[in-house]
């Protein structure tokens, strides 16, 4: 089962969200019209942390926030912390 404690990533979403003034369902709307069909219960579980973020979604979140340069790059770290160590060294050794 999926743990339900807040990290990083499902904390900046929602800060990210607020900061705009957007409700979990206007967010959910934006998403969708940015290509990512996603409910605004999908949103509360990426926001508590209950639901991992794919990689699709993450790109949806880019899209919607907008976000460039130092904003971009700290978006994508906190993507990749949420992964599995394992999962990251997989990666790392595909990419070589």
């Amino acid at each position: 089962m999926p743990s339900t404690s807040p990290r990083p990533l499902p904390q900046h979403i929602a800060k990210l969200r607020i900061s705009r003034g957007w409700t979990q369902g206007e967010l959910a709307e934006q998403m969708t019209a940015a290509g990512y069909s996603v409910g605004r219960q999908a949103i509360s579980h990426h926001e508590t942390g209950r639901r991992q973020i794919s990689v699709r979604a993450a790109a949806a979140y880019r899209a919607v926030y907008d976000l460039r340069g130092k904003a971009l790059a700290a978006f994508n770290l906190l993507v990749l912390s949420q992964e599995e160590p394992a999962e990251t060294a997989s990666r790392t050794r595909r990419a070589s």
